[in-house]
């Protein structure tokens, strides 16, 4: 992953922003973003635990439609695959 980023490889739609013990995976859309927060997990089943009920609006104040909500998770879940990043998802 460090590679890609030394490199400069996109990777997807997908970023990670880490922040310590958590951060926010950050999917870009056309000329705007959504975040969602994660945590690290403390338990040996998940490596991150990823809220997506606050996940409401785009970075311009735009609502996210439910489409577009399925569309952004699902790019989460490839990022996670990628990564190989065991998750739990936390549901509106």
């Amino acid at each position: 992953m460090w590679l890609s980023r030394l490199l400069g490889i996109n990777n997807g739609p997908v970023t990670e922003i880490r922040n310590g013990r958590c951060g926010e995976l950050r999917y870009q859309g056309t000329g705007k973003y959504a975040d969602a927060y994660y945590e690290i997990s403390g338990t040996p089943e998940f490596d991150l635990l990823v809220w997506l009920p606050d996940m409401k609006s785009w970075s311009d104040g735009s609502s996210i439609t439910p489409e577009e909500r399925v569309i952004i998770q699902s790019a989460f879940q490839a990022w996670a695959k990628r990564q190989r990043v065991v998750h739990q998802w936390e549901e509106p």
